[in-house]
């Protein structure tokens, strides 16, 4: 199999030094270098933290608060400032408004 990297052209410079310094071939300092990638990765996806189970009681109240919203009607908010200044002013009261 052949994989195709776009390297920057820095990384290439360094790729090539290295490659230069150690008397090999630039293909070989690269099958090595990914080949060590791969398996750093692989070790630490087996070393990785145990995943934690999902909280169960948390999601039971979630879905609690989701049932007993469930017929309630959607406001946006947009009117909500305006509703509570007038409410304030004394509509909350019976009184008509003066602001």
């Amino acid at each position: 199999m052949t994989i195709t990297l776009r390297l920057s052209p820095e990384l290439q410079r360094k790729l090539e030094s290295l490659a230069t310094q150690n008397g090999q071939d630039i293909d070989v300092v690269a099958n090595h270098l990914f080949q060590k990638a791969v398996e750093s990765l692989d070790r630490s996806d087996s070393e990785a933290a145990p995943t934690f189970p999902p909280n169960e009681k948390m999601l039971a109240i979630l879905s609690k608060i989701a049932e007993s919203h469930k017929d309630r009607p959607f406001t946006d908010g947009s009117e909500t400032d305006r509703l509570l200044r007038e409410a304030r002013a004394g509509a909350m009261f019976g009184y008509d408004p003066t602001e």
